[in-house]
């Protein structure tokens, strides 16, 4: 009998997430012309980073892999080393479902640019 661990589904989730967003994107960047036109290999790297990155914090849903790509597509490629994001994003206390809620009903204009500056 076949048994797959907890641990190799979890791998195996994230290996497919990462695979979307590789695939997803040039779609994914489109909104932003200042970043929309790099090469695919460019934009996919950075959007499987993301992802990654993403993951590490427990984001798994779809909606909120997209959103947190897109976030690096449009803020910075590293807008989560903002000190007050990564507090945020690391908070045991929000479910992670609720953490880019969270920030973005939280954030200030001024944290989004010290965070456009994380690159």
């Amino acid at each position: 009998m076949l048994i797959i661990r907890p641990e190799q589904v979890e791998a195996l989730a994230l290996a497919a997430a990462r695979a979307t967003a590789r695939e997803r994107a040039r779609e994914w960047a489109a909104p932003f012309a200042e970043i929309a036109d790099r090469g695919e290999p460019f934009l996919a790297d950075l959007a499987e980073n993301a992802t990654v990155r993403a993951w590490q914090y427990g984001l798994r849903g779809a909606a909120d892999l997209r959103a947190f790509v897109q976030l690096a597509f449009g803020v910075s490629p590293r807008f989560d080393d903002h000190p007050r994001f990564r507090a945020l994003l690391e908070n045991s206390a929000i479910p992670p479902s609720e953490r880019l809620e969270t920030l973005f009903a939280t954030a200030t204009a001024e944290d989004w640019a010290e965070a456009a500056a994380h690159e």
